[in-house]
This record gives C-alpha cells, structure tokens and sequence, in this order.
C-alpha cells in the first residue's frame, strides 16, 4: 500500500513539473503566435429588429444576426465595425459604399446592380400582415374586410413590396402607412393608430399582442455584401460552404434559438371557439399517487404539477373564465382506460407521448409539455447482469425496455418496494424517471443503491381520444405557450414539499457527535480509508463502463469510415457521369447546330430553288425543337436539384390532360410504326382535380416518348389508370406505362433514376438525349408527393409505375365555354407589344403584322405604363408583355397597370410573352395580374389562338 501511494505521488510530482516546464515553455510561443494573426476591419449596418438584431440598454448586441455573423468571422478573421441606423437609410449606405455588410436583404434585380450577394441565403423570410390580438376585425376568408384599413410598412422594404404586390392581385384596397424604421411602426401600433402591420414571422413577440391574418409573400435573404468588395464575397462564400459542410443545420438552429414558435396564436379559430361554447367543463383523468405530476390531497382536492399545467393553459388561452376543470381521480392505468370507455373524463395527464409505441391506436398525445430523463438504478457493480430482474412502477413506454427484451421483469406498487426489491435481490435494478428517485434517495436505507443515466427520456403529455380534433388543437395551442422553465420549476416545487425530514433522520445526521464524540478522529480515519478502497472499486466499474464505451465509439468511427468511404464512391461515379454527359451534350448540341447551319449554307447557295428552300426549312424547325428540347431538360433537372421548383395549385381535369398527352406522343409513336393503348379502366373517379398540370403532363410525357425511344419496330405501349386511395379531400392514382421495348439491364435499373445517365449511352446514332429524363421524373415525382416504380426484362419491355395524389375538386363551374367561336382571327386588333430586343420585336412585329394586327411598341415595362395612361380607354385589345427588361420589368409593369385608375386597367387582357418559361414564371405572371403566358421562342399557332381567345372573350 505504501510503494502504491508513493508511486502515484512521484508520478503526480512528474506531472505537476512537466505542466509547469511546457507552461514556462510554451508561454512566448502562444503570446507570439497571437500577435501575428492578421484581422480585417468590416463595417457592418445594425437596425434594431426583434430576435434578428437587438440591442439592450447597456448596447450588448444579440440575435440571429449576431451569431451569423461570428460564425462567419470565426473562418475569415474578420473583426466588425457596426454602423446603427435605420433600414432605408443603411441600404443607401450600403449602395453607395459607405458600409461594407447589412444582413436581411432580399434578392431584386435592381439590388444586383448596386450590391452582390453570396451563394447561400442566411434564411427565409415569411411575409405575414399582423393584427391586433385583442381586437380582430380582419378576416382572412373575406379579404373585404381588411378594404380600408391602416397597415404599416416599412420604406424600401420587400415585405411591403409583397404587400403592394398582394393587395393588388386580391383586389383589396388597403390603406399603407410607411415608416422609415420599424421602432416608430411598432409604437403607433402599440398605440392603436394602425389596424395591422405587414412583417416577418420571426420578427413579431409571441406575447405582444399581433395576431397573424394572411401570409402575403416569402423569399430568402441575405447578408449582401459591398458591389465594391468582391475579396468580401469571396471570403465569405468560401465561409458559408465551410460552414455548411461542417454543421449543414447552422441556419435551422438558428431559427430555434432565436425564434422558436413565433406565429403562435393564442387567439381561437372559429371552429375552436365553436366548439368551446359547447364544452364548458374539461374532465381531466389523473392517478391518485403519481407526484410530482399528481396526487390526491386528504380532502379530495387534487395536488401536483397537473393543477398548474392546466391553470396555464387556460390562462395562456385567455379562456379561465370560459372553461371549468374537474379532476377524476383513479388507482390504476387499467381503472383510468375503464373511464374513457365509461365517458367519465375527456382527457388524462400524464401520458408518455411517444405515438410510435402506442399500444392503443385509439388516443392521441399532445405536443410535450416536459421531458424527463430516463434513469437505472441498482446495487453493487455494474455488469451485463444488472439488468436481469427489473422492477418497475408504472410501466414505461417501450422505447425504454426495448434493449432489455431478455430481462425478467416484475411490478410494485411503488418506487419504495421497487428499492426494497433490490436490497433483498428480489430484483437487479428498477428503471424510471429521475424525478421519482432523487428524494427516494435521500433515505439512508438507500445509501447502497447507486444511478446512472440510460441516455433515453420520456415526453410527458396529455392523452385524447381520437375523436375530440378540436379539444386536441386547443390544448397544443396553449401548451406551445407554456414556458417549459416555468414546468420544471413547479415540479422541483413538489419534489421538496413531497420530502419529509423526520425526528430519524436528524438522529442519524448528527448520530457522530451524540455517540461518538471521544472517537472522532478515529472514525474520521477509518471513513476515509473506506471511502478510499469504495472509490477504487467503483473507479474501476466507471473504467470498465468506459471501456466499454470506447469499443461502441470505435465501431461507431469504422461504421462512419465506411459510410465515407460509399458517399466518396458514389461522388466520383456522379463526377464521372456528370463528365459523360458534358460530352454527350456537346455531341448532341453541335449536332442540330451543324444541321442548322449548314441548311443556312446550302439556302445562300441556292436562293432560287424554292422546293430546296421550304425543305430546309422544315429540316432546321426540326433540328431547332430538338436542340430547344435539350436546352429544356437541362434546366429543368438544375432548378430541380436546387429545390427551386414550385408546384402549382390549379383546378384542370385529369383525363383530358392524359388525352392531350397522348394525342401529342401518338404522333411521334405513329413515326416509329409503335401503337399506343389507353384505358383508364373507370379509375379516374375524379376527372376534376387540383394539383400541378404543367408538371403531371411533363411527367407523362417523359415516360411516354422514353417508352417510345426504346421500343421495338411495330411495338406497343399500353397506358392505364387506376384509383389507389380517396377521402372526402384527396385521391390518388396509380399510372401504368407498358411498352414491348429493348428492356433495362438489372445493373442499369440501379441507377435509372439518377441524373446524366443513360443505358445504351454508347449507340449515340439511336438512343439520343440528355440521360436526364428519369431523373426529371423522379425528382418532380418526389416534389408532388407521389411514388415511383419500374420493373423490366430485357429484351421483352418495361413496365413503369407512377402513384400521386391530387386534391379533389369539389366546386367545378358548371358553366362552358362555347366551343366555336365565329371569328378566328387577329386583323385589325389593336395590340400593345413591349419588348426591349430589337430582333424579337422584329420577329413579333412581322408576324402580328402579316396577320393584319395593328401594333404599337414600348422598348420597356415604364413607357409601356405611360403609352397605355396617355391612350384613351379602349385603344388597345391587348398587351403582350416581356418580363425581363429594364425601367421596369414585365411583373412591376402589369401591377402598376392593374392599379391604374382607368375603366379598362383590369380588363384588358395582358399576356406574357417570355422566355422564362418554368411553371413559377407562369404562377409569377398570374399573381402580378396577367392573363396568359406564350413561351419564347415563340410558337406562332399558340400566339395566334392566344390573342384570337381574348378578342372572342
């Protein structure tokens, strides 16, 4: 014992030596180290805005923001400078150069100019109008009653561009106050003079009185960057990459720091409050001796955490004097369920509230109100045979027993026999709560019983039957108002009020000094040296128990080693694709280009041959639809990759979608001598539905000409439908896609769904494309929620499956529009053409010409507004309007036009004529008020029976 005890103080003696020579040592090459770093001085603009950019009174500065941008600095070295002020006056300083960063701006054209902006936004913005919590007078279902009300605004702001932009395409007419900063909005809110606000739903208190009315717009922002500093944006790209490959949810946490749940309302629905008026006393289920969560008092009366939970909620609710509670006690879980069955309460508390161990399908558990810590206790060493009888009180879900399923497992009536059990080696260990252990520990009978934490923890939450939606929605609107500090606190409250400190328990305290006073020093010593040989022995259980733990993090690094290893595979297959498919593209884009051209040679050389000149023509139309066709799919898988495709929502009927889409490939089908089949079977219960036609159609019409491409002479295709699922709102349907082709390979079908891939890519003389068709289709497939399958066999076919779902449209007009229409032509209309390229307005203008339309040009979207003011009401049939041009753009032009105070501003009809052709540009154009959409390069019979419609209409 004594070379032991002299051993280790030589070795801790060498230790403290060596830590004191490395500090001396090591000392100026720190402080040299330190005085080398170079940092830059960035000047940063600061505005005051909730949760965002805060500054207290003593100028500490906090907010999502300020974390931002020290996660930024910490990769740059950046040291910051901040600039206060207001938000339009900081944008005009960051235009002209005065600042060099301003974080929360939004993405315009006009800001590209004057500013630069990184590769990844700092977030996104929701645009909400606000009201008063107290007073609702705006109604999101009756956009009439918000006409005439006092929305602030801030000046030079996207949200209340939004706004504008909102009010104008719902007809509301609102009355905008703006405001250079949002401090002097806020206080004349407070102070009753404005009905509402327009702001970001990060940027309202819970509790201060706003209460959301109607989401007007969202889109991402930015921490831009000084046009004059691009050694800025370069740095902090390189930041915001590093930044995401290491922590890819820095921005998600953010927002859960910062925020949290900040557009939560405690204000009811109509259906909720409804349903209040008739339900007037909650009966609330609870076990007699459950605390700190519940308990029964002498007199009856219930005790605990659940007379708080539930006093809060109502409270939060603002509906204490609209609700009475009853609590109904019982012994047991069993006795508990017999009174759900008996309708002797609505709700029990508390519930374990993890839904995927659910014994009982039948109820529903709110959102969490507490989470508690999951703990074993046992007696002796910890080993593997710890666990081989367990006691348990109140049976824990079985998330907590499920590693344990080879355990022996026998039930007390209560945490006390639970402990008894194991000093009698009736049982191992019992696992529970850390809340029901630590006064139950404070018992010397106990001192020998040891915890150690499981690592799981059980949400505690109130327990619904399915049935009560509307009770259930209320109670999670007032538990996400719960300040879950304020919970824990009560529940310590009940812990120590529930501990008894007894007359024994004194004696024993103080047993030392009454009866071994004379032999303290002695006792003193022979405790020490107990407590010396237990702390080696449980020293070597926790070495043991680390041991242990070291191996899982070993297996845990080989697994994660593994994982890299696979995800490094399958980066460099998708480099290698990625390089395969630019060499197909520029084998496939020279192709029709070479065909294009050299008809242009041949038509130089003859100008004479009529017959040579129309044939060539025709041949270079085809050429150029084929390289338009590439150009398409190569968009369209890079907006889908970067999640930037918006679905839309309109009505259309699904069967005469498929029909057209047919029609349209059995052209091509025809061509290659290949038959295509169609029966719906009867599945298309519901023709009229609502989702995203543009979509469905590109969908169907990629694996119809895929099953064409890869057909055989004289094949077939066999198309059908079939209904998968339906409910009051919703349906699904299954598509099936069948041809007699050349088959897929089952190593190919592994990869069919990924993008630049292409079996048979070697046969470039038949099977031409992108390779990016399947994988368009699965990732818009993905996008509507739907599922794909394909099964095949080579050399007999394949067969691809598609399920989506739609909503069901319950409220077609049943009106039609007359299907002839007497005039079928454009002579003599009167059209306004705004486009800003001379070669386009050349191409147009012969075209509408020819046909006898009579035109007036604008060269942007500001003189097109001026030319249409100046001109009486009525001079124009129609507007075709470009989208990309200076002044304003298209979108800006129309708005201005819509808002105009002239008889035909709403009427005429404004019709889109762009190249920005994605089905968002289309929502785009709708939302700004225009009626159509024609797609460049311009197909002429789609103009013509464009123009032809509203001049009929």
């Amino acid at each position: 014992m004594i070379n032991m005890l002299n051993k280790k103080f030589i070795r801790l003696f060498a230790a403290v030596i060596s830590f004191f020579y490395l500090f001396v040592i090591g000392l100026p090459l720190t402080a040299y180290s330190a005085g080398n770093m170079h940092t830059k001085v960035v000047k940063v603009g600061w505005y005051d805005s909730y949760g965002f950019q805060e500054t207290d009174s003593d100028g500490v500065r906090s907010g999502y923001c300020y974390e931002y941008l020290f996660r930024v600095a910490n990769y740059t070295n950046w040291d910051y400078e901040f600039v206060d002020g207001e938000w339009p006056e900081l944008i005009e300083k960051l235009q002209n150069g005065e600042i060099d960063l301003m974080a929360g701006v939004s993405v315009t054209e006009e800001r590209k100019k004057s500013m630069l902006f990184p590769d990844y936004p700092m977030g996104t913005d929701n645009y909400w109008v606000f009201q008063h919590d107290s007073s609702q007078t705006m109604n999101a279902y009756d956009f009439s009653t918000m006409n005439g009300k006092k929305i602030g605004g801030i000046k030079n702001n996207r949200m209340t561009y939004f706004l504008e932009l909102w009010a104008a395409r719902n007809h509301v007419d609102l009355d905008i106050i703006y405001y250079d900063g949002f401090n002097e909005r806020d206080k004349d809110f407070a102070a009753g003079l404005l009905d509402g606000v327009v702001a970001t739903d990060n940027n309202i208190k819970v509790d201060a009185g706003y209460a959301p009315v109607v989401k007007v717009g969202q889109e991402p922002f930015y921490l831009a960057v000084n046009k004059n500093k691009p050694d800025l944006l370069y740095e902090l790209n390189y930041a915001l990459t590093d930044i995401d490959r290491a922590d890819p949810f820095f921005i998600k946490k953010l927002q859960l720091n910062n925020y949290g749940a900040t557009l939560i309302n405690s204000t009811l629905s109509d259906e909720e409050s409804k349903w209040l008026s008739n339900h007037k006393l909650w009966r609330v289920g609870y076990f007699k001796d459950y605390m700190p969560f519940c308990g029964q008092e002498s007199d009856g009366s219930p005790t605990g955490v659940i007379t708080d939970v539930f006093n809060m909620i109502l409270k939060n609710l603002n509906i204490e004097d609209k609700v009475t509670i009853e609590y109904v006690a019982y012994d047991s879980l069993g006795d508990m369920m017999q009174g759900f069955a008996r309708n002797e309460i609505d709700m029990s508390f508390p519930a374990f509230g993890d839904v995927r161990y659910s014994e009982d399908n039948q109820f529903s558990y709110t959102s969490e109100i507490l989470s508690v810590p999951m703990n074993v206790a046992y007696r002796g060493e910890y080993s593997d045979k710890t666990f081989a009888t367990i006691g348990l009180y109140h049976n824990p879900i079985k998330k907590v027993l499920k590693p344990y399923k080879d355990s022996e497992i026998k039930h007390y009536d209560s945490v006390e026999q639970c402990f008894d059990a194991i000093l009698s080696g009736d049982a191992t260990c019992t696992i529970m709560s850390s809340l029901f252990l630590q006064d139950r520990l404070n018992d010397y009978k106990y001192h020998n019983i040891k915890t150690m934490p499981l690592g799981t923890s059980l949400s505690y939450c109130i327990c619904v039957p399915r049935n009560h939606s509307e009770l259930f929605s209320i109670l999670n609107r007032g538990i996400a108002l719960i300040d879950k500090s304020v919970v824990s606190d009560y529940v310590f409250k009940y812990i120590q009020s529930n501990t008894k400190y007894t007359f024994e328990d004194f004696i024993r305290d103080n047993s030392v000094i009454f009866i071994f006073s004379g032999g303290l020093i002695f006792i003193l010593v022979l405790c020490g040296l107990y407590a010396y040989l237990t702390g080696l022995k449980r020293a070597k259980a926790e070495v043991d128990i680390q041991l242990k733990r070291n191996e899982e993090l070993v297996k845990t690094e080989k697994k994660q080693h593994r994982d890299l290893e696979r995800a490094l595979e399958k980066a460099e297959r998708a480099s290698k694709a990625k390089s395969e498919f630019l060499s197909r593209m520029s084998h496939d884009i020279r192709t029709p280009l070479n065909g294009i051209i050299g008809l242009m040679e041949i038509a130089d050389r003859h100008p004479d041959d009529v017959e040579l000149l129309i044939a060539n023509r025709v041949k270079a139309k085809v050429a150029a639809n084929h390289l338009l066709s590439l150009i398409n799919d190569v968009l369209d898988m890079s907006k889908l990759e970067s999640d930037n495709v918006e679905l839309a929502e309109d009505p259309f009927n699904i069967e005469e979608l498929m029909s057209e889409v047919i029609a349209i490939c059995s052209i091509r089908a025809r061509e290659n001598g290949i038959t295509i089949k169609y029966n719906d079977n009867g599945g298309m219960k519901y023709p009229d539905v609502i989702g995203s036609p543009l979509h469905f159609k590109q969908i169907m019409m990629n694996l119809i000409n895929n099953a064409i491409k890869y057909n055989k002479p004289n094949g077939s295709i066999d198309i059908s439908a079939q209904l998968g699922f339906e409910d009051e709102d919703t349906v699904t349907y299954d598509i099936f896609v069948e041809d007699t082709g050349i088959g897929i390979s089952e190593e190919f079908l592994r990869h069919i769904f990924e993008p630049f891939t292409q079996e048979k890519d070697d046969a470039r003389s038949r099977y031409q494309g992108t390779g990016m068709g399947m994988a368009i289709v699965k990732a818009l497939v993905d996008k509507m929620q739907g599922k794909i399958v394909v099964d095949s066999l080579v050399g007999h076919g394949t067969t691809f499956g598609v399920t989506l779902p739609f909503k069901i449209n319950h409220h077609v007009s049943e009106e039609h529009e007359e299907t002839e229409k007497s005039d079928k032509s454009v002579e003599g209309m009167r059209i306004l053409v705004v486009e800003d390229n001379e070669l386009n307005m050349e191409i147009v203008t012969m075209i509408l010409e020819d046909a006898g339309a009579i035109l007036t040009k604008a060269g942007n979207g500001r003189e097109a507004y001026d030319i249409f003011m100046e001109k009486p009401s009525g001079t124009f049939d129609a507007i075709l309007m470009d989208i990309m041009m200076p002044e304003w753009n298209g979108y800006e032009a129309t708005v201005q036009i819509r808002k105009a105070d002239k008889s035909d501003a709403q009427s005429i009809p404004i019709i889109a004529m762009t190249a920005n052709t994605f089905a968002e540009d289309i929502q785009k154009s709708k939302e700004s008020g225009m009626n159509a959409h024609i797609g460049k390069p311009i197909n002429v019979e789609v103009l013509m029976s464009t123009l032809e419609k509203f001049r009929n209409n």
